[in-house]
């Protein structure tokens, strides 16, 4: 509360403070003669005070002394100076009377006095405020007021809340949202199960597939053909081992596969469907995939509905290559191209050593296989190599001759092997006997027979041992036939063609025996009447060394998939290879031939009247036997064929999903007296980085 302090209250104070009252009061007495100022009670106002000429003078001359000089230092408004005088000392400010003077008994925090100064009234606990005093309008049950108390506002009636509130993307029909209300999502592909319109997407060229008891969209299995678009579907072009001519439409479908691709390919179209039935022929392999012509199998002809459980068979018969079967081939296909719903198998090989291949992928970087099986039949076993042929015996040497009497020249025994005629083989002649053609004529001595290497020539006889030595026998040939080496199994592209490696070497052939020497020639008969001598006998011309035995041949090979200089995409494929065919059997060595033997010496003269008689004793020697042939080399057994589930030249293992590769086991190796084949191998996977 704010006081104002009035001028008449200073000057009251003043009076008081000076001792001027009046009357009864103490102080200082008026001198008689003064006038009589009056107590305070006579004071009154100033108008009562009197005017200055009233007071009268002072008694005794007595001076009233100021109390106040100037303003006190907290003094405002007109203050007395004690004698009569006022000093204006300013106007007063007003004073603040604080309204609280302690904390009031449930004050916290900071509270403020009234006058700007606070008061600490402590901490204050925190203190919920309500968001909710009453009951919402449309609130039921319990419900919180904000500060955890509860307000009861009656019993709630039970809401459903929609699970669905717009139809879900895969949704079809009627659908409910979870309250009994209906959603319209559209109509269903299928219907209990069962497609409402069987063929889908591109070109119809897909499938619906619903699942058991299925009320719902379902899925469209398509083939994914690179490059087809929607307005491309008048230019597919339809084929059907069963129908007999047509200009590929769907209506009437071309009856053969090289036809229709050769009519695509002429047209750039995208893509060739092929139908499949259980009583329609097999389409003739090898095929060849065109380079951006995607061809996909397994339709039904009536209705050309896809079927994805169903392939088409391509077939490679035996009858229609010659050594190697394969079924498809696919080379320098650049462009996305897929091969999709085939079976491709071949018959088993029947030329010996003969390889069966499903699939063969060359110079390849575009193409897809998707959904193919396959499957090539046996390879062939590898033929057997043929024994070496026996070496020729050696002729018997010539028997040794009578030169006649006359002056002609004499006729010599000599031999030779036609099948190895070389020096060193040929039987050596043998000796000339005694010879005179008259008695007074000179006179031809009897020769030594000739030598062949170390085999040396009978002597001739003397007339002191008139008949002449035997020759020696040729020396056997001591250089039998080497056997032929077993080659490595395996297999390699030379040229674009499938080379199968592992064949058996052949042996080979042995060495030939020596030819015999020369028998020595006889010296004259006793009888005076002789002129003459016998021959020796010529040697056995030697035996011929046997030839070597042919190496047995490789077995063919199974591969389900080849790949090389590719990159290649499988999807949902299986590649099964057959076993691998056993080994051809090496040969064996022929039978060195035998030397012949050696010729005798002539065995009877006749004199000059013309009587015969025999030597006997005296006769030329017999040339010595041909040496013996030595064995040819039996020749290796063939490698066993390989199995290969993929086999890979400069390629990397085909990338996609669900395949597999398997292989069957390897064939066996052929036998041989020398070296037999190794076995083949079996791989899944070989080759492939």
């Amino acid at each position: 509360m704010v006081r104002r302090i009035h001028v008449w209250m200073v000057v009251w104070a003043f009076v008081v403070a000076a001792g001027c009252s009046g009357g009864d009061g103490e102080g200082t007495p008026i001198a008689e003669g003064e006038p009589d100022v009056g107590g305070v009670d006579d004071v009154g106002g100033l108008d009562d005070v009197g005017e200055p000429d009233d007071v009268g003078e002072p008694d005794d001359g007595e001076v009233c002394e100021p109390t106040v000089d100037s303003c006190p230092e907290d003094a405002c408004g007109l203050v007395d100076n004690g004698c009569g005088e006022t000093l204006d000392c300013g106007e007063c400010e007003e004073v603040c009377e604080p309204t609280v003077d302690s904390c009031p008994e449930d004050a916290c925090g900071l509270v403020d006095d009234g006058c700007g100064e606070t008061l600490d009234c402590g901490e204050c606990e925190e203190v919920c405020e309500p968001t909710v005093e009453s009951c919402p309008v449309d609130a039921c049950g319990l419900v919180d007021n904000g500060c955890g108390e509860m307000l009861d506002c009656g019993e709630c009636e039970e809401v459903c809340e929609p699970t669905v509130d717009s139809c879900p993307a895969d949704a079809c029909g009627l659908v409910d949202n979870g309250c009994g209300e209906t959603l319209d999502c559209g109509a269903c592909n299928c219907v209990a199960g069962v497609a409402a319109q069987p063929t889908c997407g591109t070109c119809d060229l897909g499938v619906r597939l619903c699942g058991q008891g299925e009320t719902g969209h379902g899925v469209c299995d398509e083939p994914e053909i690179p490059g087809l678009g929607a307005g491309d579907c008048d230019d597919v072009v339809y084929v059907s081992t069963l129908a007999s001519s047509g200009d590929g439409t769907r209506g009437a479908p071309l009856g053969n596969v090289t036809a229709a691709l050769n009519l695509a390919e002429s047209r750039d179209v995208k893509a060739v469907v092929v139908a499949t039935h259980a009583s329609a022929p097999a389409i003739e392999g090898p095929l060849m995939v065109r380079d951006g012509v995607s061809m996909v199998g397994g339709y039904r002809q009536d209705g050309w509905l896809r079927q994805p459980d169903q392939q088409t068979q391509i077939m490679t018969r035996a009858s229609a290559l010659a050594g190697d079967l394969v079924g498809v081939v696919a080379a320098s296909v650049e462009s996305p191209t897929l091969f999709e719903g085939f079976v491709v198998e071949t018959a088993d090989a029947t030329t010996p050593g003969a390889s069966t291949v499903g699939v063969v992928v060359g110079e390849s970087t575009g193409l897809t296989l998707r959904r193919v099986w396959s499957s090539p039949g046996l390879p062939a076993p590898g033929k057997h190599g043929q024994a070496g042929a026996s070496g020729n015996p050696g002729p018997a040497g010539r028997d040794g001759i009578v030169h006649p009497n006359t002056s002609a020249a004499p006729a010599f025994a000599d031999n030779k092997n036609e099948a190895c005629d070389e020096r060193a083989q040929q039987g050596a002649w043998g000796g000339v006997g005694y010879f005179q053609s008259s008695p007074t004529s000179a006179v031809t001595q009897p020769a030594a027979g000739r030598s062949r290497g170390d085999a040396s020539g009978g002597a001739p006889g003397t007339q002191y041992q008139r008949g002449g030595r035997n020759g020696e026998a040729g020396a056997d040939s001591t250089a039998p036939g080497s056997a032929g080496l077993r080659g490595e199994p395996g297999y390699r592209i030379e040229g674009g063609q499938l080379v199968v490696a592992g064949d058996g070497a052949p042996g080979s052939d042995g060495g030939h025996g020596f030819g015999g020497a020369g028998g020595g020639g006889s010296w004259k008969a006793i009888h005076s009447q002789s002129l003459t001598g016998s021959g020796g006998g010529g040697g056995g011309a030697a035996g011929c060394g046997g030839a070597g035995g042919e190496g047995g041949q490789a077995g063919g090979m199974s591969i389900g998939l080849v790949v090389t200089r590719s990159t290649l995409r499988v999807e949902e494929s299986d590649f099964i290879a057959s076993p691998g065919a056993a080994g051809g059997a090496g040969g064996a060595g022929g039978a060195g031939g035998v030397g012949g033997e050696g010729g005798y010496g002539s065995a009877e003269y006749c004199d000059v009247s013309g009587g015969c008689r025999p030597f006997g004793s005296n006769a030329g020697g017999r040339g010595g036997k041909g040496g013996n042939g030595a064995a040819g080399g039996p020749g290796a057994g063939g490698a066993g064929g390989d199995s290969y589930g993929v086999y890979c030249l400069e390629s990397s293992l085909p990338s996609g999903t669900s395949m597999s590769f398997s292989a069957g086991r390897g064939g066996v190796g052929g036998l041989s007296p020398g070296y037999s084949g190794l076995d083949g191998r079996s791989f899944e996977s070989f080759g492939c980085d």
